[in-house]
C-alpha cells in the first residue's frame, strides 16, 4: 500500500501541474480572444471575464484526460529513469500493482470529469451562449466610439459621433447616413441616446435637435426637416439567444432524442470520461523507458496515440451525425482498439518477467 501511494502521489503532482500549464496557456488564447472582439466592439468588456470563466470551465473535460494522460507518462516514466520501478520489482511489487493503483486513481479521476462533462459541462454551455447572444445583442451599442465611424444593419446605417459623455449614455454632434432602396437621409444632431424599446428588444439611437436631408445621390431636390426627436433602428433584436447547439442541451435530453446529432454529441460526451481510464492504461506500458532514455523518451508516440484515438472519435463522430454508422455502433470501435493496444504493449511487459522469475527457480531447484 505504501508503494501505491507513492506512485498515486507522484501521477497526482504530474496531474496538476500539468492541468494548471493547459488551463493557463488556454485561458491566455480565450482572453486574447475576447479582448480582440472588445476592441473590435463585437463584445462588451464587461463580458470578457464571464466568458472567460465559463468557457474555462467547459473545456474542463476535455483538458483532464490530456492531461492525466501526460501526468501518467511522466510520472512512471521518472520511476523508470530512477531505476525506482526494477527496485519495487526486486521488492515483489509487479507492475499488476501498478496497473491496479493507476486505476482506482483513473476511476476517480474519470467520475470527477464524468459529472463535468454530463452535467456542469451543459449548464456552462447554455451560460456562454446566452452571454455571447446577449453580447451580439449588445454589440451594435459597444462598438459606438468617439471619432469613428460605425456601421449598423450590415451598412444601412453609418454613423459618426464627435464625442460620448462619461458614462457613456450621451452622445454629442451625431452625423448619421441611412441608405434606403430608392433614397438615402443624412441626419446631424447636437446630441442622443441609445436605447431599446418593445418586446423584441428592437434597438435605437435617438438623435435629438437636429436636421434630416431626404433625397438621391447625386442629385438637387433635398427635403431638409427639422426635428426635436428621431429615432434610428440599429438593430432588430429577437425573442431568444442566436443559436442553440447540441452543447447546451442537457444529457437526459440528449439519450431522449432519436436525433443523428444529438446521439453523436451523446457519445462525444460519454467519451471525455471513458477515455481517463483508457488513456490512462495505455500510458503504463508507454511509460516504460531505460534510464539512458529518459521520462521524455515516449512522450511523442504517445502525443500521436492521443490524437489518432482523438481524431479517430471526431470522425466516428461525423458518421453518426451523416448516417454512416448506426448510433448503437457509434465509437465504440475506437475505444475498443485502443483498449486491445493496451493489452498488446502490456502483456509482454508482464510475461517477460515471470518467465525470467520462472527460470531462475527452475535453476535454483536443479542446483
Amino acid at each position: 500500500m505504501i508503494i501505491q501511494r507513492y506512485v498515486v502521489r507522484e501521477i497526482l503532482q504530474n496531474f496538476f501541474g500539468v492541468l494548471a500549464l493547459l488551463l493557463v496557456i488556454f485561458a491566455s488564447f480565450s482572453f486574447v480572444k475576447y479582448l480582440t472582439k472588445a476592441a473590435a466592439g463585437t463584445l462588451s468588456s464587461g463580458l470578457i471575464f464571464e466568458l472567460l470563466v465559463v468557457t474555462v470551465i467547459g473545456k474542463l473535460p476535455t483538458l483532464i484526460p490530456l492531461a492525466f494522460y501526460v501526468a501518467v507518462l511522466i510520472g512512471l516514466g521518472r520511476l523508470y529513469k530512477d531505476s525506482e520501478m526494477v527496485a519495487m520489482a526486486a521488492g515483489g511489487v509487479g507492475l499488476g500493482r501498478i496497473v491496479v493503483a493507476v486505476l482506482w486513481l483513473a476511476t476517480g479521476v474519470c467520475v470527477l470529469s464524468a459529472v463535468l462533462s454530463l452535467y456542469v459541462g451543459p449548464k456552462v454551455a447554455v451560460i456562454k451562449a446566452s452571454t455571447l447572444a446577449q453580447a451580439k445583442e449588445e454589440s451594435e451599442f459597444t462598438g459606438v466610439y468617439p471619432g469613428r465611424f460605425k456601421v449598423f444593419r450590415d451598412g444601412e446605417v453609418t454613423l459618426y459621433v464627435e464625442s460620448i459623455s462619461n458614462d457613456g449614455r450621451e452622445m454629442h454632434q451625431i452625423f448619421a447616413q441611412i441608405r434606403r432602396v430608392k433614397s438615402e437621409e443624412i441626419l446631424v444632431a447636437e446630441s442622443a441616446r441609445k436605447t431599446v424599446q418593445g418586446r423584441f428588444a428592437r434597438q435605437y439611437i435617438v438623435a435629438e435637435n437636429g436636421y434630416r436631408y431626404t433625397g438621391q445621390a447625386g442629385q438637387l431636390g433635398y427635403e431638409i426637416t427639422q426635428f426635436a426627436s428621431h429615432g434610428i433602428l440599429i438593430g432588430q433584436g429577437g425573442n431568444e439567444p442566436a443559436f442553440r447547439k447540441e452543447d447546451v442541451f442537457s444529457t437526459m435530453e440528449l439519450l431522449s432524442s432519436d436525433n443523428r446529432l444529438h446521439q453523436a454529441a451523446l457519445q462525444a460526451r460519454l467519451s471525455k470520461p471513458m477515455s481517463i481510464v483508457l488513456l490512462a492504461m495505455l500510458a503504463i506500458p508507454l511509460a516504460r523507458t531505460s534510464p539512458r532514455q529518459g521520462k521524455y523518451a515516449k512522450l511523442f508516440t504517445a502525443f500521436m496515440i492521443y490524437f489518432a484515438y482523438n481524431n479517430g472519435i471526431e470522425v466516428f463522430q461525423k458518421f453518426i451525425e451523416r448516417g454512416d454508422i448506426p448510433p448503437l455502433v457509434g465509437v465504440w470501435p475506437v475505444h475498443l482498439v485502443v483498449a486491445v493496444l493496451f493489452v498488446l504493449l502490456l502483456a509482454p511487459q508482464t510475461m517477460v518477467p515471470r518467465l525470467v522469475r520462472r527460470r531462475i527457480e527452475q535453476l535454483q531447484l536443479a542446483r
